[in-house]
């Protein structure tokens, strides 16, 4: 029998945002729970430019 593959699906570059972006928002407010953390990261992404999302899903 043959083993089955996973398939790996690429990340996204808010998930890539969102990774690069949580700890220094954790560091600044210590006591934030992850969906607060999460609505400020969600606020900072949509403030950006495509320009700079584009090199967020570049990397």
């Amino acid at each position: 029998m043959k083993v089955k593959e996973k398939m790996v699906l690429p990340v996204s570059a808010y998930a890539l945002f969102f990774r690069d972006t949580q700890a220094a928002i954790k560091g600044q407010n210590p006591n934030a729970s992850f969906g607060e953390v999460s609505k400020i990261v969600a606020s900072m992404w949509d403030a950006l430019d495509a320009d700079s999302k584009n090199v967020s899903f570049n990397k």
